[in-house]
């Protein structure tokens, strides 16, 4: 679906879906994710229907056409910032997705994680992209667990520095 925001007219399409009410696309969406599960987690219908309402606004709509063709084009993602994942090294990440996420499979959380030094992970079954919205009771308390565990990470000027101007250890 996010591909289709990429194409000719997308803004004008997604202007007249703005304006549909709420329970209207609330049950649609839930159709197409019984119908095309591929396309859409069921979880994930509500925080699509509400975002998408938010598109009523013209400055808000421009910009996600925007941002979508920054990043994704009619075949799918065009930039990646895999790259600079390096540059998280030393950083406390927690990793969340949920594993029925359509939006971004879980094997590319997972493929981030082994790129990461030393990540915590929660994969939440059954929740799809917005773990945050969808799985609060199963994310709280991984966080909290995160945050009250975790020692917080000193910034240093002159590491930024070395991790931005070498690659990998290399200058």
């Amino acid at each position: 679906m996010l591909r289709a925001a990429t194409l000719p007219g997308a803004q004008t399409v997604v202007a007249g879906l703005a304006l549909v009410p709420r329970s209207v696309t609330l049950r649609t969406l839930n159709a197409v994710s019984s119908i095309a599960p591929a396309l859409l987690a069921r979880p994930d219908a509500g925080p699509v229907a509400d975002s998408l309402r938010l598109l009523t606004h013209a400055g808000q709509r421009r910009t996600f056409i925007r941002t979508a063709r920054t990043v994704i084009n009619w075949r799918g993602q065009s930039v990646s910032a895999t790259g600079h994942l390096e540059q998280l090294a030393g950083l406390p990440v927690l990793l969340v997705w949920g594993t029925d996420d359509k939006t971004i499979p879980p094997h590319h959380h997972r493929g981030v994680a082994g790129l990461l030094t030393d990540p915590r992970l929660l994969e939440i079954d059954g929740a799809g992209h917005y773990p945050q919205e969808t799985a609060a009771d199963r994310l709280l308390p991984a966080l909290r667990q995160f945050l009250e565990s975790t020692a917080p990470f000193r910034y240093t000027e002159s590491r930024w520095r070395r991790q931005l101007t070498t690659r990998a250890g290399r200058p």
